[in-house]
Parts: structure tokens; C-alpha cells; sequence
């Protein structure tokens, strides 16, 4: 099988042909990070609700909520183990997505090498939603794909701005990263204008070996 990249990463199909299912063989840094502040979170209040946009396999949505967090896993499909271990979840396109859709408050976003699949004002549509249900002092965790990722290097919108840039990666890129729809790069600039303009503080954006945009930002209080 196919190495992806240099963590060792194998192309694991995700059903809806969007990449690998990269959190089924890792935890990295961001997911980490994540766990950690919802261990935090935890100990430190009665609840704790987590959205996880975009969970796949949901396993990083398993892992929160062994941790005492009440997590809502939303995709396109969710996986039926998940369904009976807490039945918590959305099964919905992201543009589909409505404020109704939340019994409560979110303390906790979670987004894994998502949202790149809506184009940039959807995402920016849909983030400030969220913003706006998330509780004073909520944290988010996201990673996008990123400008000079090995895919974004010969993505055929790369000299676009980024309002303009939503695209297929090359036949060679999808064929290898099974990435069959889609997708915005970004910048980690445009990463931290992103947060900044949603009104986000405390804001750490940083760039994956491989080339990944990962950041963590909290609301203010």
C-alpha cells in the first residue's frame, strides 16, 4: 500500500471519497490538543459539549466522549458503531447545517481536514454560525488543507485568490490521496485573518510537515 506522506500514513478510503481516514492510524498534535483541553473542561465543569464537523469514522468523537464530554459528531455518514454508543450526531451536508440543529451551547469545535470541502464563504457562512453558539471562553481545534501541501503544489487554482480558490487536485493527487471532490487551500495567513475576522483571540496557527494549516483560537469571555 501506498505511504501518503511522511508520518506513514496508508490511504484509508473514506466513504464519501474525501481523503484518508488519517485519525483511524494517529493522533496528531491538534487532535491531542484537543483532548486535552476537553480533559480540562471536563474536570473543571458539569458539561461539556463538543462538535466534531467532520468526524468520519468518528474516531476522535469516540475518544472525547470517553473523556465525559457530550459530543456531537456531524458528517455526511456517520458510523453505525458510533450511532449506538451515544447517538449524538447530524447526518448533514455542511451547507445544510442550521443553529436548530444544536440542543445547547458548543464549548468545543473540532474540525480535522474538513472544512477545505466547502468553498471559502461557505465556510466562512458556516463558521460564524457556529461562532455565534459557541460559549464565552469556547475553544477551536481545525485543520485545512494547505497551500504547499504535496496536492497543493500543482492545484490547478493555486495562483487564484482565495474567494476563487475551489477546485479538483490533480488527477495524479487524487488518485494517490483519494481525494475525489473539491477543495480550497490555504495559507496560514489567511488561516489567522480567518479567526481574527470571526472575532476569535488567543489564536496559534501553524504549518504541518506535510503541509497542513492547523489552528487553535478560543472566544473571548
Amino acid at each position: 500500500m501506498v505511504i501518503l506522506n511522511e508520518y506513514g500514513d496508508k490511504l484509508d478510503q473514506t466513504k464519501s471519497a474525501r481523503g484518508s481516514n488519517v485519525s483511524n492510524q494517529r493522533i496528531d498534535d491538534l487532535d491531542q490538543a484537543c483532548l486535552d483541553a476537553v480533559t480540562e473542561h471536563v474536570k473543571s465543569n458539569d458539561h461539556c459539549h463538543v462538535v466534531d464537523l467532520g468526524c468520519g469514522s468518528a474516531s476522535q468523537s469516540f475518544r472525547l466522549a470517553e473523556l465525559g464530554a457530550q459530543v456531537t459528531a456531524i458528517d455526511l455518514s456517520i458510523d453505525i458503531e458510533y450511532k449506538h454508543h451515544n447517538g449524538i450526531y447530524i447526518e448533514k451536508d455542511f451547507r445544510d447545517i442550521t443553529a436548530h440543529d444544536f440542543k445547547s451551547s458548543i464549548d468545543v469545535l473540532y474540525s480535522q481536514r474538513s472544512l477545505h470541502y466547502l468553498r471559502y464563504q461557505e465556510m466562512m457562512n458556516l463558521l460564524r454560525m457556529l461562532y455565534n453558539l459557541m460559549s464565552p471562553s469556547a475553544m477551536i481545534f481545525m485543520s485545512l488543507a494547505g497551500y504547499d501541501t504535496e496536492y497543493g503544489l500543482t492545484y490547478p487554482d493555486r495562483n487564484k485568490k482565495l474567494e476563487d480558490r475551489f477546485t479538483m487536485v490533480s488527477p495524479d493527487m487524487q488518485k494517490k490521496h483519494g481525494i475525489f471532490h473539491p477543495l480550497a487551500t490555504y495559507k496560514k495567513s489567511e488561516v489567522f485573518n480567518i479567526l481574527t475576522d470571526l472575532g476569535f483571540k488567543n489564536i496559534q496557527v501553524t504549518q504541518s510537515d506535510f503541509g497542513n494549516i492547523k489552528a487553535i483560537a478560543t472566544k473571548p469571555s
